[in-house]
């Protein structure tokens, strides 16, 4: 606490104590004795209206608390911002510490959202699950996905699984672990700066556990056809 707030606070105490004095002093019904006590009793109002605010920072705005009010810890207003353990607030509310919010938070006009069931809505004041997006998302990290991927309102993609065959022999073979939820769809493509000429890749067989891969050098400008040898590929398993 400021030595300013300490200072006020005494002089609050000490205004209350001369308060009962001067009341006790009052005797009669007289006019001069009400306009003594009025005066009394308003200038003890204006010291109750004068609040400290911030680090010793003095302003005149009335306080109203139409119900109960506790404060264990340091609620700090100053120029416009509220600190909650902290006496510098940099920002319109300024938290040191953990909050616990039981209603709902929208910030905006509601492009950020969070509702009292826990959902996070961005672009929607109505989150219908953990995290609801409405519109574009952007992600430059690894999305994980625990049991299943819904696109649309009907297509569901359980599990995908995403690879690169670097080189090696003509065939060989990939193993899913663990294994995938149904067989899935391959897919595959090659990058033709990887390459010395364009082949083709023969998936089979495809199971839960894995496929099974040849490469073949196509026949094409030039090219002498057979077995690829130390061609790279890659590849997306999407079971559904």
């Amino acid at each position: 606490m400021s030595s300013n707030v300490q200072t006020q606070i005494n002089d609050l105490n000490a205004a209350v104590q001369a308060l009962d004095s001067s009341l006790t002093q009052i005797t009669g019904n007289t006019m001069s004795n009400y306009n003594q006590l009025s005066r009394i009793v308003s200038q003890q109002a204006n010291i109750y209206n004068t609040l400290y605010y911030g680090d010793g920072d003095v302003s005149t705005r009335n306080l109203s608390v139409s119900a109960n009010a506790l404060i264990t810890g340091n609620l700090v207003i100053s120029n416009g911002n509220i600190g909650i353990g902290t006496v510098n607030p940099l920002a319109k509310l300024d938290i040191s510490g953990n909050a616990r919010i039981t209603g709902n938070v929208m910030i905006g006009s509601g492009n950020l959202f969070m509702n009292h069931f826990g959902n996070l809505g961005l672009g929607t004041t109505n989150p219908l699950s953990t995290l609801d997006i409405s519109g574009n998302a952007r992600i430059t990290g690894n999305v994980n996905v625990g049991t299943q991927l819904q696109i649309g309102n009907s297509n569901t993609i359980k599990d995908i699984r995403t690879g690169i065959v670097a080189g090696g022999a003509s065939t060989g073979s990939v193993t899913f672990s663990p294994a995938m939820s149904s067989i899935p769809v391959i897919a595959t493509t090659i990058q033709s700066s990887f390459t010395t000429q364009l082949f083709s890749i023969n998936i089979f067989p495809v199971s839960t556990t894995g496929f099974s891969y040849s490469k073949t050098y196509l026949p094409t400008n030039g090219g002498a056809g057979g077995q690829a040898v130390g061609e790279s590929f890659w590849y997306i398993a999407i079971s559904t």
